[in-house]
């Protein structure tokens, strides 16, 4: 897929302003807009959409882009395809990543597709609800469209009262605007929602408050069209040959307390080998990150703090960049400074690498904490912004207790 460029995008969005009515002088209360936009999508039996999203990072080497088509059709048929971007800059082109993704449901099966440019891996699991919030956390305006009438009567992570601001005009046509907080466990963060004549959420800007700026994730649908024919064919999906079908099994079920800890050989940042083993006798804090993941580099700050503050604890942080490529790690430890923290990488494809296959990693950040007898004390999955759970199984980890030495 070819990049577009920015005047044709602006074309693409001013010809996608003729298949709604623009939306008239804000006259009805936010919760009103609010709940329109619910009927919406709960009325419509089919949504075809051009949608791109693109997260701005501060004091980042890079910015990210996903662009894509999404067809969502009821009672359960989506397909979602996914192409991925970065750009050093916001003067230089954005560039492939080489990481895209598809997301098929017929309405039995769900599968979900790594797409890589020298290789496909696949996960397939029976179609339903949970399925369903998956594929669309990539399209967070559209997630009541399979939702019930209770879960849809809420914006893309809404925390309380929405509020309406002025109208404003973009690309071309007028939007009732509403903002509101989002559920966050992290950095404060508020979102402003665009809202056109047809009821839908057009524009989706999320703005998260960190210590070193604004992040902001921004979703722009284009070329929204309700009820519109969706062929059968669309929802059909065979895996090629040559493809590698992940563990369904081991998805989300993340080693429990009291299991050894598989060892490993990676590198680091210099090209040399590292084992888990290497750290005999000491406690370990193993966080798999990703350098494009948003979470993940708010969760590095922390580690590294925890990582101080266990200095003469006889404890490390091990840091394995996964899902990324080589270059791209280089690249992002020349920029940034972590030195409490041993940063290594694994640049094999999902599912090949260590996380995936020997610690059943199927999101990052995803935190273990290992004891000095190589047993996996906890598992942290995500980044909440808070340190009580994993300073706790540090803690546990650096109690004296009689155990066999890794």
């Amino acid at each position: 897929m070819k990049t577009p460029h920015k005047a044709n995008l602006i074309a693409i969005a001013l010809t996608a302003g003729a298949l709604w009515t623009p939306a008239k002088a804000q006259t009805i209360s936010a919760d009103d807009l609010v709940r329109q936009s619910a009927a919406a999508l709960e009325s419509a039996s089919s949504l075809k959409v051009d949608f791109e999203e693109i997260d701005s990072y501060p004091e980042r080497f890079k910015d990210l882009a996903q662009r894509g088509t999404a067809t969502l059709a009821k009672p359960g048929q989506l397909r979602i395809d996914i192409h991925r971007y970065r750009r050093v800059s916001a003067s230089e082109p954005w560039a492939a990543s080489g990481n895209d993704t598809a997301a098929v449901s017929d309405g039995k099966t769900y599968w979900y597709v790594f797409l890589h440019p020298n290789s496909t891996q696949t996960h397939n699991e029976p179609a339903g609800p949970t399925a369903f919030r998956a594929a669309l956390k990539q399209l967070p305006a559209l997630s009541g469209f399979f939702a019930t009438d209770k879960d849809a009567a809420t914006l893309p992570g809404q925390s309380g009262p929405v509020t309406a601001a002025a109208d404003e005009t973009w690309e071309g046509a007028t939007y009732h605007v509403v903002q509101y907080d989002v559920k966050s466990d992290g950095a404060p963060t508020t979102a402003r929602a665009y809202l056109g004549g047809d009821s839908l959420v057009h524009r989706l800007v999320f703005s998260a408050t960190t210590p070193k700026g604004t992040v902001t994730k921004e979703w722009s649908l284009r070329n929204i069209q309700l009820n519109a024919p969706a062929p059968a064919a669309t929802f059909a999906y065979t895996p090629p040959a040559d493809a590698t079908a992940l563990d369904s099994s081991a998805r989300g079920a993340l080693l429990a307390a009291g299991t050894p800890a598989p060892d490993f050989t990676i590198h680091d940042t210099h090209g040399n080998p590292v084992k888990l083993s290497d750290f005999k006798g000491k406690t370990v804090v193993l966080e798999f990150w990703a350098t494009w993941c948003w979470p993940c580099n708010q969760s590095l700050p922390r580690a590294e703090a925890i990582s101080l503050a266990n200095r003469d604890k006889n404890t490390v942080t091990l840091a394995v960049a996964i899902w990324d490529s080589q270059k791209g790690f280089d690249a992002w430890i020349k920029k940034h400074s972590y030195p409490d923290i041993q940063f290594a990488v694994d640049p094999r494809p999902q599912g090949q690498e260590i996380a995936s296959s020997l610690y059943h990693v199927s999101a990052t950040p995803t935190t273990y904490v290992i004891d000095p007898a190589g047993n996996v004390v906890k598992a942290v999955p995500g980044f909440s912004g808070k340190t009580d759970e994993l300073e706790a199984a540090i803690a546990a980890a650096q109690a004296p207790k009689t155990a066999n030495a890794r």
